[in-house]
């Protein structure tokens, strides 16, 4: 599990892996943001949720969004360089996609227009559109491109948790980790952190979702600010064959980092993989 490996594609998405076995589980992470998970406690701490998967034959790999992505990129654009990397990177098929979040939200257009580049798909914390009236990420990709690491995690910690009685002490926590990842920063930094949130305000899959003809799973928070439950069950229900999971009193970062989820998408594989017998 100790084993980590990182690098940067060809096309310029960087990657890091924890793991050597020979299923691969690709992992889309939230954003916006595309530095990859720094090595040692910091990156398995972001991880672990995941990491159990490496126990059953999976090397985790962290790949992120593209660099330097011009003004106007969209979701489904990004879809479509993911898509691109599995066939250059992996053969053309990965195992499983898992997508949290910002990561879920690209999920959803390539469970729509690349099904063939994933065996099993799951999608964490996230809906058909996002939630976010304050303008937080916006604000928070701002801060991250003037160099305003510690004041931007506490900005985007004050949207996550913004009713809880840990405000104070996720402030300080997320101001901290978002210092660390700048570790892992590049020249394009600025601008692609921009042009990602900058997507979201648009963000609608509605008219994808329908077309997904393979299984997917959702695991999600009852108390989710970013994607309410009202809209994550919307989204559920306009893909034709969705198992939705709710975690209950969950906020967005609470249900991302349940202990259950790896158990649950193991759950799922197990499930999928019957039918298909």
């Amino acid at each position: 599990m100790s084993v980590w490996s990182q690098g940067v594609f060809d096309n310029s998405m960087a990657w890091s892996c924890y793991g050597i076995g020979e299923k691969v589980a690709l992992h889309i992470p939230g954003g916006p943001g595309n530095t990859p998970p720094p090595a040692g406690w910091g990156g398995k701490y972001m991880l672990k949720p995941l990491l159990p998967l490496i126990d059953e034959g999976y090397r985790l790999v962290t790949v992120t969004r593209r660099r330097n992505m011009p003004q106007g990129y969209t979701v489904e654009d990004i879809a479509a360089d993911y898509a691109r990397m599995v066939a250059e990177e992996f053969g053309g098929q990965v195992d499983l996609i898992v997508g949290g979040s910002y990561g879920g939200m690209i999920g959803q257009y390539l469970a729509a227009d690349y099904p063939d580049c994933f065996r099993h798909i799951v999608l964490i914390v996230t809906a058909c559109q996002v939630v976010d009236p304050d303008g937080v990420d916006q604000r928070f990709a701002r801060l991250v491109a003037d160099g305003h690491l510690y004041t931007a995690g506490a900005t985007i910690a004050a949207g996550v948790y913004a009713n809880s009685s840990f405000l104070p002490l996720a402030k300080v926590a997320t101001g901290l980790m978002t210092m660390m990842l700048s570790l892992n920063t590049h020249e394009y930094l600025a601008n692609d952190i921009v042009v990602e949130a900058d997507t979201e305000p648009s963000f609608d899959s509605r008219e994808a979702l329908p077309r997904i003809e393979t299984p997917v799973l959702m695991l999600s928070g009852t108390d989710d600010s970013y994607f309410p439950e009202a809209l994550t069950r919307e989204t559920a229900a306009l893909i034709p064959d969705c198992t939705l999971k709710f975690y209950e009193g969950k906020g967005h970062i609470g249900a991302a980092m349940d202990e259950r989820v790896a158990e649950d998408i193991l759950a799922f594989i197990a499930q999928n993989d019957q039918k298909q017998i």
